[in-house]
């Protein structure tokens, strides 16, 4: 795994790796976060940057965090919704 060319875990820029920063022009498939990724728009080239993302560069917490979110914004909604 090459160290990223972003410092930051948020959105993936211009549709990259948010660990190498390889692009579909690089020939990278890229793939969602399964966690966050609708939301944050993370994606990854392969499991080794997703891998080293989540453990080396911290992800965990935010996809934690957007993942809670989601279901309190969703109990939210539900809790309206039974008023």
């Amino acid at each position: 795994v090459r160290h990223s060319r972003h410092s930051q875990s948020g959105p993936s820029p211009s549709g990259a790796c948010a660990v190498c920063g390889k692009t579909p022009a690089d020939g990278a498939q890229l793939r969602r976060c399964a966690g966050c990724g609708r939301t944050t728009g993370v994606m990854y080239c392969g499991d080794a940057c997703c891998r080293h993302h989540w453990v080396r560069m911290a992800h965990r917490q935010q996809c934690e965090a957007v993942q809670l979110a989601r279901v309190v914004e969703g109990l939210m909604v539900a809790a309206e919704m039974g008023d």
